[in-house]
C-alpha cells in the first residue's frame, strides 16, 4: 500500500486453501509469495484502501477475507489396485477426510461402458486416518475376486457417486463417470502397498533394520519437523523392499545402499557426484554405497523421489524408472509416513529374479540433508546415528544379511499361514489331538471357538469342543470334545496364527479322521441331557445348535429367549430318540424377522432338567 495515495496490491487468502510463504522488500517494491500443497483459491486485489488500522489491516481487505472460503470440489486424479494386499489407493487433487469416505459410492468400470463392474461393499476398511490427498482402502475378498475376474485389467476407470468424499472444508465431490477418464492401474504383485504409509501388517517389527530415536538436531521440540524414525528392509522372490519412515520439512533425505559391503563397488567420497552430492563422505568399514534414493520434500509441487546407480565419484546413472516407489512429502501420515521402495533383484545384481550373489549382504544408511545443490549438505539426523563423526561425514551403517546359507537365493521369509495336517482321536470319545505344519500361537490355538467338528457324511451333526490346549512343542493342540463315535469326522480350524514375525493367519484349514470304535453308544447309552455347542457364537446370522438326549423317553424342548425372558423362537419340541441331535437356526424369530443384535439365551429342557447357554447376535 502506498501510504500517500492509498494505492494497494494484495493477495486475500481467507480460508480458500492458500498460505503465506515469503516476503521480500526492496527500495521501490514489495513482493509477497503464497503457496498451497494442492489447488486453492484467493483474491488478487488492486485498488485504493483506507489507512491501516491499529492491527495492520484495512476495512476493504478485511471485508473480502470474511467472504472468501474454499468452494472447490475435490476431484479424483488416479488410483492403483495392489492385488497382493487387496488395497486400493486413490489420489485426489486436494486432501479429503478419511472419516467421510463412503466406500459403497466407489465403483470400478473395467470396460469403459459407464456401468460398474465392481462396487466396494460394506466389508471395505478405510486404512487412512485424518485428512490426506491419498486414501488407502482395504477391499473385501468378494470385491477382490470381482476385480480378479476383469478380462482387461489395464483399462480400469474409477466411478464415484456424488458425496463419496469430502475435502477439509466439507465440499463433496461431484459424480465421476467413465467420461472423466480417471484410470486405476492394476498394480504390480508387490507384497507391500506402495503408498508412503508404513502399515504395521506390511512392515512388522522383524523388518526394522534400524530403529532411530527422536534425536534430530533439526527439530525444535516439541515440534517434530525433520526426523528419521526407522529404516526397513524385507524381500520376496522378485523385490527388495526398503523403507525410510519419518518426516522431512523443507529439506530432503537420502537412502544409501551398498550392494556388496567390503566389495569393490561403490564410492566413499560423493562430494562432487552429479546427483545428490550433499557433501557426503563415508568412513564406516567396508561401506561404499553404489545406489542412492533421494527424496526432495519441500511440501510443494516439485516434490519427488529419484533412484541412481553410483558409477564413479562424479557420475551416476538414473534408474528411477527401474524401481517402484512412493512417499509422503505432505506428511499425510505423520511419523508413520515416508519413502517406500521396491527394487527388483535383477536391477541390483543382474542375476535374474530371486537370485543374489552367494552370502549376499546389504549396507544401509539414511540421512536428512538440506538443499539447494551444489551447496546442500547431509545433517540433522542419520539412521543409524553417527558414532563419532559429524555430518556430512558418515562413520556408521547397518548390515542386513540377505543370503545366510550361501545358496544364491534370498533367504525365504515365512508369509504362509499354518495348515492343519492331522487329527487323531487319543482319548476314546473325548480327546482329539491336532497337528499343525508349523508352530502356532497359544492366543489363537487355545480358543475352542476356533474349531468345528462334524460328521463328514452328515455336517449337521456337530461335536462340541469343550477346551483347546497348545502343547509344549507348539505344533500340537489337544481338544477335549463331546461324544465321538465310530464314524468319519471332519475338523476345521479357523483363525489360527503362526509364530512368525508376520503372524500369518489361516482363514480355514481342515482334515478328516475316523472316530475310535470304543466310544459313547451312538444310541444314547450313558448320555446325559446336555446342550453341547452353538456354532458360530457370536453370529451375524444363523447358527448350528447341538445337544444330547438320554435314553429315557420324555418330551424335550429347545427354545430361544431374549434378555427379558420372552420366548423368541421354539427350535425343537416333543419326543426325540436318544442320541446326539442338532438344530439349524436361521437367525430369525417366530415371525420370520431377523434378530436384532444383542444377548439371547438357548434353553434345553426335559421335565425338571434344564441347561442354558448364552447366544450373542452381532450386527
Amino acid at each position: 500500500r502506498n501510504p500517500n495515495t492509498g494505492a494497494t496490491g494484495a493477495y486475500v487468502l481467507g480460508s480458500g486453501g492458500a498460505t503465506f510463504n515469503i516476503s521480500n522488500t526492496s527500495t521501490i517494491m514489495k513482493v509477497d509469495e503464497i503457496q498451497g500443497t494442492q489447488k486453492f483459491q484467493f483474491y488478487l486485489y488492486a485498488g485504493a484502501t483506507s489507512p491501516l488500522s491499529g492491527t495492520g489491516g484495512t476495512a476493504e481487505l478485511d471485508a473480502l477475507v470474511t467472504g472468501l472460503a474454499d468452494t472447490l470440489l475435490p476431484e479424483a486424479s488416479g488410483g492403483t489396485y495392489y492385488p497382493a494386499t487387496r488395497q486400493l489407493v486413490l489420489t485426489f487433487d486436494e486432501p479429503v477426510q478419511a472419516s467421510q469416505v463412503v466406500p459403497t459410492s466407489i465403483r470400478l468400470d473395467a470396460n469403459n461402458d459407464g456401468t460398474p463392474d465392481a462396487t466396494l461393499d460394506g466389508g471395505t476398511t478405510v486404512l487412512t486416518t485424518g485428512t490426506a490427498a491419498t486414501i488407502t482402502l482395504q477391499l473385501s475378498v468378494a470385491v477382490h475376486n470381482a476385480i480378479q475376474a476383469f478380462a482387461d485389467k489395464n483399462s480400469i476407470r474409477l466411478l464415484l457417486l456424488a458425496s463419496a468424499v469430502k475435502d477439509a472444508a466439507n465440499n463433496a465431490n461431484a459424480a465421476l463417470t467413465n467420461t472423466g477418464n480417471v484410470l486405476v492401474s492394476y498394480g504390480p504383485p508387490t507384497l507391500i502397498t506402495l503408498d508412503g504409509r508404513f502399515d504395521a501388517a506390511e512392515w512388522p517389527s522383524c523388518t526394522v533394520a534400524v530403529l532411530d530415536t527422536l534425536d534430530s538436531q533439526w527439530n525444535s521440540l516439541p515440534s517434530i519437523t525433520n526426523e528419521i524414525q526407522a529404516l526397513y528392509a524385507t524381500w520376496d522372490d522378485t523385490y527388495l523392499y526398503l523403507g525410510v519412515r519419518g518426516i522431512a520439512t523443507g529439506n530432503s533425505w537420502i537412502l544409501y545402499l551398498d550392494s556388496d559391503p567390503g566389495g569393490s563397488n561403490g564410492q566413499t567420497n560423493l562430494t562432487a557426484t552429479n546427483a545428490w552430492e550433499r557433501g557426503a563422505t563415508f568412513t564406516a568399514p567396508g561401506f561404499k554405497p553404489d545406489w542412492e534414493l533421494g527424496a526432495y520434500q519441500h511440501q510443494g509441487g516439485f516434490d519427488s523421489q529419484s533412484f541412481f546407480k553410483i558409477l564413479t565419484a562424479t557420475t551416476t546413472a538414473n534408474y528411477t524408472d527401474s524401481v517402484l516407489k512412493a512417499f509422503d512429502p505432505a506428511h499425510s501420515f505423520g511419523l508413520n509416513g515416508g519413502s517406500e521402495l521396491a527394487i527388483p533383484w535383477n536391477t541390483i545384481y543382474g542375476l535374474g529374479a530371486n537370485h543374489v550373489p552367494a552370502n549376499a549382504q546389504l549396507g544401509l544408511l539414511a540421512s536428512l540433508c538440506w538443499d539447494p545443490e551444489p551447496n546442500g549438505q547431509l545433517g540433522g539426523d542419520q539412521a543409524p546415528s553417527n558414532l563419532a563423526a559429524l555430518a556430512p561425514a558418515i562413520d556408521n551403517r547397518k548390515l542386513v544379511v540377505i543370503d545366510a546359507n550361501g545358496d544364491g537365493i534370498p533367504d525365504p521369509i515365512d508369509r504362509t499361514p499354518p495348515a492343519l495336517t492331522q487329527a487323531t482321536p487319543t482319548g476314546y470319545d473325548s480327546v482329539l489331538t491336532l497337528s499343525f505344519s508349523e508352530p502356532v500361537t497359544s492366543a489363537s490355538a487355545n480358543q475352542p471357538s476356533h474349531y468345528l467338528i462334524y460328521e463328514t457324511a452328515n455336517p449337521s451333526n456337530v461335536v462340541g469342543v469343550i477346551s483347546a490346549a497348545l502343547q509344549p512343542n507348539q505344533t500340537t493342540v489337544v481338544l477335549k470334545v463331546n461324544g465321538l463315535i465310530f464314524r468319519a469326522y471332519t475338523v476345521v480350524a479357523s483363525s489360527i496364527a503362526d509364530q512368525s514375525c508376520y503372524a500369518n493367519v489361516q482363514a480355514q484349514t481342515s482334515v478328516t479322521f475316523q472316530g475310535l470304535p470304543v466310544g459313547v453308544d451312538h444310541r444314547g447309552g450313558g448320555l446325559a441331557l446336555s446342550l453341547r455347542s452353538i456354532v458360530p457364537n457370536p453370529t451375524s446370522g444363523g447358527a448350528l445348535i447341538s445337544y444330547a438326549v438320554p435314553n429315557e423317553g420324555s418330551p424335550v424342548a429347545l427354545d430361544l429367549y431374549d434378555l427379558g425372558g420372552r420366548v423368541v423362537r421354539n427350535l425343537a419340541r416333543g419326543l426325540q430318540p436318544a442320541g446326539l441331535h442338532s438344530s439349524a437356526f436361521d437367525g430369525r424369530d417366530a415371525r420370520g424377522a431377523r434378530l436384532a443384535p444383542g444377548l439371547y439365551f438357548v434353553r434345553l429342557s426335559r421335565g425338571p432338567e434344564v441347561q442354558v447357554k448364552r447366544f450373542i447376535v452381532v450386527p
